[in-house]
Parts: C-alpha cells; sequence; structure tokens
C-alpha cells in the first residue's frame, strides 16, 4: 500500500510539472517566447517582444533586436544574467530571482523588481551607454565588497526608485557614492548602508523611508529627508558631515524628517532643519559661515552624550521657533560659541522637553510550564511607554498581536501573553514608540516549531498568503484546491526549504493545500478569511 501511495503521488507530480507551466509565467503574460529550464537557449527579441523565464536558467543567449524588448523572470525562478549585451532599451521584471555580475548595459536599460522578487547585484556600478533606472519592491543587495558608485553622465540619469515595501541592502560594498547631479535616489521603503556618500546628487526620502548608515555618512549635494535617517555607529568612523558646496546643495530635514546620529556631527554647508536631529555618542560642531547657517521653522537639534561647538564666528543656529538642548551641559546650552550674535532666547530656544530616550536592554525567549513568552527589559524616563508586539511568518511583513501601554520608569521588565502555537517558523519583533511618536523596532527573535517535516502556514489565513516550510531542496510542487476538489493554483519550486505563496484574489473559506517534497507528501485544511 504504502508503495502503491508513492507511486501515485509520483506520477501525480509528473502530471502537475506540465501543468505548473503555465502557472509559473502567470505573473508573466503575454510572452513571444517562453524559457522553461531546456531545451534552446538563443532568442531573437524584435521590438516590444516578451521573452518568459519560467526554469532555472544561466548562459541564454539573448539578442535585442528591436526596441523596448522585455525580459520576464517568473515568480520561484533564478536566472544568472552575467554576459548579456543589453540593447534597445529593454525592460526587465523580476518575480523571482535575477544574478547579474557582469553585463554590458549599451543603452537605456529598466529594471523592474517586483515584490517577492530578488535582484543580486555585484558590479561596481551603473556604468553604460544610456539612462540605468532600477524601480524595487522586492529585494535588491548590492554585492560588491569594494565601492559602488552611482554616477550620471550627461542627460543619462542613473536613478533608483526603492518603493514603499522595497527593502536595499547596501552593506556589503565599503562606500556607496551617489555622484553629479544625474544620480538619483528616491526611497519610500528601507535602505541599509554600510557607508553613504552624496556627492553633488540628489537624494530625497519619503514619508515613510528609512534609510539606516552603520558608519559615514558625507553629504555635500542636495538630501532632502520626510521620513527616518540613522547612523548606527556600529562601523568606525562614525560621521556625519554636511559639507558646503554652494547654492542648490544641503542637507534639508523637513518637518516630518527624524534624523538620529550616532557619532560625530559637522555642519560646514548649508541645513535646513524643520524636524528632529538628535546626535548620541558624539560631538556637534556648526562651522558653516553665515549664508549657510542651519536654519529652519520650529526644528529641534539634540545631543545627548557629546560636546556641542559653534566654532565660526559668524556660524548660528537660527530660524523660527528653533529650539537646542545639550543634554549633559549645563544650562542645556552649547559647550562654546564663537558667535556673541548667536544666543539662545534671541536666535533660538534652550528646549529639552523632547528627547527621544527609551532604552532596550533586551528582547528575548522564555518558557513558562508548556508556553513561551516574550520578554524585554527597558531603562525609559518617559511619562508614557508604549510597546507593540509584532508576528511575522515570512520575516518582511509583520502583524501586531499585543500592545502594552504603562507609566513606569526606571529598568523595567515586561512578558508578553502565552505566544500561540503555530506550525512552522514564526519571527517576532518588538515596536518601541519613542517621545515623538516614532516606532523603533527591536532585534528579531525566530521561533521554530519542527512537529511535521512538511507545513503550511498559518491557519487561519487573513492577509492571502501561506507560507510552506518543507525538509528538503528537492523539486517541492504546491498545489491549492477548493473545498470540491477544483484545482486553483499550482506552483513548482526548489532549492529553499521555505516559500510564499500569493493566492488568487477574492478566495474566500476553506481550501485544501496539497505539497510534494521528493518522496513525502502532505495535504492542508486551511481557512482563508
Amino acid at each position: 500500500m504504502k508503495n502503491l501511495l508513492l507511486f501515485c503521488s509520483k506520477l501525480f507530480a509528473t502530471v502537475l510539472m506540465i501543468l505548473s507551466t503555465n502557472y509559473s509565467i502567470a505573473q508573466c503574460t503575454g510572452c513571444t517566447y517562453t524559457y522553461n529550464g531546456s531545451g534552446g537557449t538563443s532568442f531573437n527579441l524584435a521590438a516590444a517582444e516578451k521573452l518568459c523565464i519560467t526554469g532555472n536558467a544561466s548562459g541564454l543567449n539573448i539578442n535585442y533586436n528591436g526596441a523596448n524588448p522585455r525580459v520576464c523572470v517568473a515568480s520561484g525562478v533564478v536566472w544568472n544574467a552575467d554576459g548579456q549585451n543589453f540593447s534597445n532599451a529593454p525592460i526587465i521584471d523580476v518575480y523571482g530571482t535575477l544574478t547579474l555580475n557582469n553585463a554590458n548595459f549599451n543603452s537605456n536599460i529598466t529594471f523592474n523588481v517586483m515584490s517577492g522578487g530578488t535582484f543580486n547585484y555585484g558590479r561596481t556600478d551603473f556604468s553604460g551607454n544610456g539612462k540605468f533606472t532600477l524601480n524595487n519592491s522586492g529585494t535588491v543587495n548590492f554585492t560588491t565588497t569594494s565601492q559602488f558608485t552611482v554616477q550620471g553622465n550627461g542627460g543619462q540619469e542613473k536613478t533608483i526608485n526603492n518603493l514603499t515595501g522595497g527593502v536595499i541592502n547596501a552593506t556589503s560594498p565599503s562606500l556607496v557614492q551617489f555622484n553629479q547631479q544625474n544620480a538619483i535616489l528616491v526611497n519610500s521603503g528601507t535602505i541599509n548602508f554600510k557607508n553613504l556618500e552624496n556627492a553633488e546628487s540628489n537624494i530625497t526620502n519619503n514619508v515613510g523611508g528609512e534609510i539606516t548608515i552603520q558608519g559615514t555618512l558625507n553629504n555635500h549635494g542636495d538630501f532632502k529627508n520626510y521620513g527616518k535617517v540613522r547612523g548606527l555607529g556600529t562601523v568606525s568612523p562614525n560621521t556625519f558631515t554636511v559639507g558646503d558646496k554652494g547654492a542648490g546643495f544641503g542637507f534639508k530635514n523637513y518637518s516630518t524628517g527624524i534624523v538620529v546620529f550616532n557619532g560625530n556631527t559637522t555642519f560646514q554647508g548649508y541645513t535646513l532643519n524643520d524636524g528632529i536631529i538628535q546626535i548620541n555618542n558624539g560631538n556637534l560642531n556648526i562651522t558653516s559661515n553665515p549664508s549657510n547657517n542651519m536654519a529652519g521653522t520650529n526644528g529641534r537639534v539634540i545631543v545627548t552624550n557629546g560636546t556641542s561647538t559653534i566654532s565660526n564666528s559668524g556660524a548660528c543656529f537660527a530660524g523660527t521657533g528653533m529650539k537646542f538642548c545639550d543634554v549633559n551641559t549645563a544650562g542645556h546650552g552649547f559647550d562654546a560659541n564663537a558667535n556673541p550674535g548667536c544666543v539662545a532666547g534671541t536666535n533660538y530656544t534652550i528646549d529639552c522637553s523632547l528627547i527621544l530616550n527609551l532604552k532596550l536592554i533586551g528582547f528575548d525567549f522564555v518558557k513558562q510550564g508548556a508556553d513561551s513568552r516574550l520578554r524585554w527589559i527597558v531603562e525609559t524616563d518617559l511619562e508614557q511607554n508604549k510597546f507593540v508586539l509584532q508576528e511575522s511568518f515570512d520575516g518582511i511583513n509583520y502583524t501586531t498581536f499585543e500592545t502594552i501601554v504603562d507609566n513606569k520608569k526606571g529598568l523595567i521588565t515586561y512578558l508578553s501573553n502565552p505566544l500561540k502555537k503555530y506550525e512552522g517558523r514564526v519571527f517576532y519583533r518588538m515596536g518601541i514608540f519613542q517621545k515623538d511618536g516614532s516606532l523603533k523596532y527591536s532585534n528579531v527573535l525566530t521561533l521554530d516549531n519542527n512537529s511535521n517535516s512538511i507545513k503550511a502556514y498559518p491557519n487561519p489565513v487573513n492577509k492571502n498568503t501561506i507560507y510552506v516550510a518543507v525538509k528538503s531542496t528537492k523539486q517541492t510542487i504546491i498545489n491549492i484546491f477548493s473545498i470540491d476538489g477544483r484545482l486553483l493554483l499550482t506552483k513548482r519550486v526548489e532549492g529553499l526549504k521555505n516559500y510564499v505563496v500569493d493566492l488568487i484574489p477574492n478566495i474566500k473559506g476553506n481550501i485544501l493545500v496539497e505539497v510534494i517534497n521528493g518522496a513525502e507528501f502532505k495535504k492542508f485544511k486551511i481557512l482563508v478569511l
């Protein structure tokens, strides 16, 4: 009986392997040609023709013969595009994984990394003959360990648009430099840098965007911040410098902007501050000349653990409703001021009412009998403490499941309610509301429940996404059936042990999820809310 069941499951898998080819290009529609991982590897793309890659591929010989040819990499598929000669303004849509370490850009080119897609880019620049545009809603990894340069040449813009939900990891390059005015970065998602230099280019961090720098931020271009900029101070040297490059350049922190930097900070050039700039564990030095003074409306500068200096006789911290606080200085004014005409009460107000000062000491799991709980320790002097606990099944999309509010002060230990028992891996993090209303996240904890080798979760589903965990990296076939047995969706994947399955919109009620991983076979009944 066991052998018969194994034979049937393998036969069923073979049939589904054929059917799944059609589904794997569901995101890549209007295909002129399809490469499914086997067969011919040479393709000639005329104007507006599309090649859909639905099976793992490398060494494809693609001739981009007509204007705006298109290549689509399907979900679950890996395309190594090394050696490509891109021409005639191609458009590359990435739902799966694209790896590119060497290629020739002979014309304009556009990469669209979709939600769930990954682009691993190993070159040290975007250089080529034409405009380069990267639109990211998924994940982009810059993998070189050398300096990475985004340099605009003449009218050939080199543009990165990191959209909401997009993540760019650029901590491998020793430095990421945006050079010249046609080098453009627009961020509405999350970007992580080791070191960042804005060299006369244009960077905009929108509301909801977050830019994190491990070491140095050197700005002598045009930097507009409406979101959050964080300097972690985890890489040495860790300095923040606003250079003086004259008209049109400067650091502009608007009313929604928050900058928290760990390290020495120097303002030499024009700085507009309508938001909050807080310097932790570093010294502040304002050296600008009168035409480039830090100015703004209702802006705030805070120094928590360092000295503060106005070192130029013409420099000042001035504007309308500007506030300053050096926490460790008597009277909370500047430690040294070389400009007797720039004084508190006239040019700015001493105000320490807003300091981002709730500190997380630790965040971990504790076991209490059969239950697991989250435990965290904070040191706080805020009038009200507010925390949110969040869970995720993919480490990207988080949902709040518990909120804690109290008015305790000092060194406080908290415990969550008992955690729900899910099948498979679950990620947990904690969000700490700061005094300004912003949310700061803890480290991420992982809890893995391995009671079965194959898992499909959560149950019930309320976001139209199912996560499947398997024991082997062998080919996995995932089938979704209606409760009456109609096949709704088929997905064929391999190479990983954890997969994301996005359901067809408007599926509601009970469904059957069938997972075949090599010789293993398992069915699940899941409720979609």
